[in-house]
């Protein structure tokens, strides 16, 4: 199912991706067979130009992910193999940040309740702004297995960003898409006090489809409407912002494995202490560094400023440094690729 690992590295590992894609998921070589995405991304990698996209089938996605299912969504770790901006692409100039963009938040239509946390766990995920994160449920071949998620605002009321490497495997046309796709907030536990979200489709820009480059591994999920509304209508939407600084202090969410298996929503406050200088190397802005000790399951949870504005999603971490994670800096390339999407 997964290319075979070439040379090992000791110190990089995906950050066991999610509960996550495959053990090779964002490490691996080429893949084997692959959709044709519907929209064919731009040949540069400087991760702008079009979007690349995929529709999905979704009529029985919501029936797919039984209880017993998602308890058993995938929670291994990913092996140390050669980083794949390691042999892609060679190094340009970084793109621009380009414009600042700041979109408000939305509560749920209805809604103003307020939100509290206790610890390093949400004390209630059904309560906004924490119902608009979740957990989302993917399977690829016959592997499943689940990512963290955010709904953020737009005009389509409709639209969850997550890490790219939870929505597509391999390397361009060659790589394969994520299938029955669903987006469930606030869960916990097994509860779904929202119910399930099935994907209409999914997006990830040039750069991270062409090469898997972790400067864009970031990831949008249109979904459908269930019997409550749209997703945003129902749960609430965060904002988000582009093209501003990263040097400031964020409060990170996601579904880490561990103690918690995944099944409670946790998170922890940080401030971006710097850039990962192996990603300084290659197209687009160098992958921001945070001390947080969430790992497996927590790829694609949302950094969110001021409580209010997503700017980022938990990427990878690395081999002998816990408590350490990645994330894509938001610049032109996310601001596009949320334009395409929704």
């Amino acid at each position: 199912m997964f290319a075979t690992p070439r040379k090992p590295c000791p110190t990089l590992f995906a950050i066991a991706i999610a509960i996550v894609v495959a053990p090779s998921t964002l490490w691996a070589g080429p893949a084997g067979a692959a959709n044709t995405p519907d929209v064919v991304p731009a040949r540069g990698g400087d991760g702008l130009g079009i979007v690349g996209g995929h529709r999905l089938e979704t009529s029985n996605s919501a029936r797919f992910w039984t209880g017993e299912r998602m308890r058993r969504a995938d929670r291994r770790g990913a092996p140390i193999v050669d980083p794949p901006w390691a042999r892609v692409i060679p190094p340009r100039a970084a793109p621009a940040a380009g414009p600042r963009t700041l979109v408000p938040p939305s509560a749920p239509r209805g809604s103003s309740a307020a939100a509290t946390a206790s610890s390093t766990n949400v004390a209630d995920p059904s309560v906004e702004p924490y119902s608009t994160h979740g957990r989302l449920f993917f399977r690829i071949d016959s592997f499943i297995g689940s990512c963290s998620a955010t709904v953020i605002n737009t005009r389509g009321r409709n639209l969850a960003i997550t890490a790219g490497h939870c929505l597509r495997e391999g390397y361009g046309s060659r790589g394969a898409w994520s299938r029955h796709v669903v987006f469930v907030p606030a869960y916990e536990n097994g509860s779904r006090p929202f119910g399930s979200f099935a994907a209409r489709s999914i997006w990830v820009s040039p750069g991270y489809y062409r090469s898997e480059n972790p400067n864009y591994d970031v990831g949008a999920v249109v979904l459908r409407a269930n019997q409550l509304g749209k997703v945003a209508n129902v749960v609430g939407a965060r904002g988000w912002a582009t093209g501003v600084s990263r040097f400031r202090p964020f409060q990170v969410f996601g579904y880490p494995a561990g103690s918690r298996h995944g099944e409670v929503p946790a998170y922890c406050d940080s401030q971006v202490r710097g850039v990962d200088r192996y990603t300084r190397g290659i197209p687009g802005p160098a992958t921001s560094r945070i001390v947080c000790d969430m790992a497996r399951g927590s790829s694609g949870g949302g950094w969110i400023f001021n409580d209010l504005y997503l700017n980022s999603v938990i990427s990878y971490g690395k081999i002998g440094h816990p408590g350490v994670l990645y994330g894509p800096f938001f610049g032109k390339a996310v601001r596009r690729l949320i334009h395409r999407a929704r």
